[in-house]
């Protein structure tokens, strides 16, 4: 069986890190993490994650709740 492909979007990079960190030592699979409503729109149409950690306060004019809505 093939591990759970997980989409980390989140714009501060030592919390993304520490996600991965803990997500890779549990066995998942986990996406290059994206820190951007554009980069998260991009990741979702190419990787096709299984699950997504959603940041929702981004540093960008979109917020994590605008991205979720889609």
């Amino acid at each position: 069986m093939q591990p759970c492909r997980i989409l980390i979007v989140e714009d501060e990079s030592l919390v993304a890190m520490d996600m991965e960190r803990m997500l890779l030592g549990l066995g998942y699979e986990v996406l290059p993490n994206v820190n951007s409503y554009d980069e998260a729109m991009l990741a979702l149409n190419t990787n096709k994650p299984d699950l997504v950690l959603l940041d929702i306060n981004l540093n960008d004019t979109k917020t994590g709740i605008d991205l979720s809505k889609l």
